[in-house]
C-alpha cells in the first residue's frame, strides 16, 4: 500500500516526449528518485545513469519496464527514460512512479488524465 505522503514521480506525457523519447526529470521525479532509490541527480556526472525495473499493470497484464534515471552527456541535463512508454501511454496521459512497502517499483498510467 503506497503512502500518499511519500514522494511519487509524476509525469504528464506529451507528444514530444513520445516522439523524441526524451523526458526531463522534473522535480517530482527527482524527489522520487532521491527518497526511494537514494539517487541524487546532483551526484551524477554527465553521462551517468541508473536503471530500476518497475511493474506496470494494464489491461489484466503485467509488464516489467526498465526506468532509467540519467544525466545527458555534454550538458548533463537531468532525464528519465521509461522503456517502451509509447506502447502503453499516449499524449495527455499521467504517469506516476511509486514504490510499494516491499520496495517494488510500480508505474501507474491514467489515460487522458486531463480530458
Amino acid at each position: 500500500m503506497k503512502d500518499e505522503t511519500e514522494p511519487n514521480g509524476v509525469i504528464f506525457v506529451t507528444q514530444t516526449m513520445l516522439d523524441k523519447s526524451i523526458i526531463d526529470a522534473n522535480k517530482t521525479v527527482q524527489e522520487f528518485a532521491k527518497y526511494h532509490l537514494l539517487i541524487e541527480y546532483d551526484m551524477f556526472e554527465a553521462g551517468d545513469s541508473w536503471v530500476f525495473p518497475m511493474l506496470l499493470k494494464q489491461d489484466d497484464m503485467e509488464y516489467v519496464l526498465n526506468v532509467k534515471f540519467y544525466k545527458t552527456k555534454g550538458r548533463g541535463d537531468k532525464r528519465v527514460s521509461i522503456e517502451k512508454l509509447g506502447r502503453y501511454a499516449q499524449a495527455r496521459d499521467l504517469v506516476t512512479l511509486w514504490v510499494d512497502d516491499d520496495m517494488n517499483g510500480r508505474i501507474d498510467i491514467e489515460h487522458d488524465a486531463f480530458g
